[in-house]
């Protein structure tokens, strides 16, 4: 019915989503990535065989904000 409106979720529920960053510019260099993901603390095994010499960073909802935006690029 028209007056009906689905709401769909993206993913499943017994996952979650993480954000990342990769940052390549036209002249071929990069900035390493960023993962981002939902909690309070970085888990140790994150970094684990870490080859890209990624940065990880932990936000309330997985998300980037100013604050991690600036720490990232600095």
């Amino acid at each position: 019915r028209a007056s009906s409106k689905m709401a769909y979720q993206q993913g499943v529920e017994d996952r979650e989503n993480i954000t990342v960053l990769p940052t390549i510019c036209a002249n071929g260099t990069y900035l390493p990535p960023l993962y981002i993901f939902a909690g309070e603390r970085i888990q140790s095994d994150w970094r684990a065989n870490n080859v890209l010499k990624a940065s990880f960073a932990v936000s309330p909802n997985g998300w980037i904000n100013n604050d991690l935006a600036l720490w990232w690029l600095k």
